[in-house]
């Protein structure tokens, strides 16, 4: 096998398929300095799973990224400066912060008001697919159901106008290609000001519900402004509602993409699932092993410390690459194989873990169990447009996504 430093982790095909650079990364060289960035990659399930549960040592206040390519480096840009600084919170917060701000992030995403969603949620979903199915051969999967879905959720989980979702969804786009780690000079500036137009969007949307709540979230977390033990500033309450937006609509995106492709490679399995649907959660917990929407979440060593035989100075910036992790094969045997049931399937990190663990896992689950049983109800077969062309995901280090999937299907 390669070692790591025969792989770029920026270059397209990299990025395309980083399973053989994730292996040379486990097997040579577990905790990775890429040197220009002054981060190191974290690829082993034992290593990233005991980073995850030891928040106090690593911190997920996010200090810098890597934005994109200056000539041949990697550019990083540094958020560390109060003038630059993100406002931490909930996924990039550490205690005694995150604990207050989870307290009433949970008290807005209750299970009970998830799981009221359901009935909602395939309503909206067979309307989608049954579009889809009208348009007729080599429809776009992504752009017509699973691009479109988690955006309407949200839209009416936080209590955001529907007609506003289009130019919501290109804004909470952009924000998630910032992370992408490929961006020139241009996309750099154009992206940063659209997370400028989404905030000045969403801090809006607050003060409306801050004078009158409603029964959603901007409502939940417009009340939890006015009590004392639970305070939340607005600059926490529209950082809050953006990774919400941008996370939450990521996650389910790229899972709803994933599954279907797999489905579409894979007409015994389609059959198998149509014939019992209550199989398909076991298969959602295989992709997100195998294809997880995001590939990693960075730390912050905040003292001197180890992490399996490596020793870790404090102030080293780590990237816990949960796709390297899910794929280890001391942890899941056969691990690029898709084996829906296996016992241990999820033991994954896809949505993290511990008290990071991503509070929108139950919704982002359940949109995409119900948008897969809509989808296998109402085809007898679906299979990709054209067989010799490999789909492609998003450009980016952080998120895997697919750009698009058309699709040709059979409708019942």
């Amino acid at each position: 096998m390669s070692t790591p430093d025969n792989y770029d982790p920026f270059s397209p095909d990299t990025i395309a398929s980083p399973w053989e650079f994730y292996a040379a990364l486990r097997e040579h060289a577990p905790v990775y300095p890429l040197e220009q960035t002054g981060y190191s990659l974290v690829s082993r399930y034992d290593d990233c799973r005991a980073a995850a549960l030891d928040p106090d040592t690593f911190s997920s206040n996010l200090v810098a990224m890597v934005v994109g390519m200056t000539g041949q480096a990697p550019a990083l840009l540094d958020v560390s400066s109060a003038t630059t600084r993100p406002v931490d919170v909930l996924a990039i917060a550490d205690e005694p912060v995150h604990a207050r701000q989870r307290k009433v992030a949970n008290s807005a995403m209750t299970p009970r008001r998830v799981a009221a969603m359901e009935d909602g949620l395939r309503d909206l979903a067979g309307q989608l697919v049954e579009t889809f199915l009208a348009r007729g051969s080599s429809d776009d999967w992504m752009q017509a159901v699973a691009n479109e879905m988690p955006v309407q959720v949200v839209c009416r989980l936080v209590g955001l106008p529907l007609e506003d979702r289009v130019q919501l969804r290109a804004w909470a786009n952009d924000g998630s290609a910032l992370l992408s780690g490929v961006l020139n000079d241009e996309q750099l500036t154009r992206y940063a000001a659209s997370v400028m137009k989404l905030n000045a969007y969403l801090a809006d949307a607050f003060r409306a519900a801050r004078d009158s709540p409603g029964d959603n979230v901007l409502g939940v977390l417009a009340r939890a402004t006015h009590e004392d033990e639970d305070f939340l500033s607005e600059d926490e309450v529209v950082a809050m509602l953006l990774q919400l937006l941008s996370a939450g609509s990521e996650s389910t995106a790229a899972l709803l993409g994933s599954t279907v492709l797999l489905l579409a490679r894979d007409p015994q399995l389609q059959q198998a699932l149509r014939a019992d649907p209550s199989a398909i959660p076991d298969f959602m917990e295989e992709t997100l092993r195998l294809e997880s929407p995001f590939q990693g979440h960075f730390r912050l060593a905040t003292r001197d410390c180890r992490l399996g035989d490596v020793e870790i100075a404090s102030g080293t910036r780590l990237m816990l690459l949960w796709g390297s992790a899910n794929r280890d094969p001391s942890q899941f045997a056969d691990p690029d194989r898709l084996r829906p049931g296996r016992d241990n399937a999820s033991a994954h990190l896809a949505f993290g873990l511990g008290i990071h663990h991503c509070i929108g896992a139950a919704l982002a689950r359940m949109e995409t169990r119900v948008a897969l049983e809509e989808l296998l109800a109402r085809t007898r077969s679906f299979e990709l447009a054209d067989q010799d062309q490999t789909p492609s995901y998003l450009p980016s280090v952080m998120i895997r996504r697919l750009g698009r999937l058309p699709l040709t299907a059979t409708p019942r």
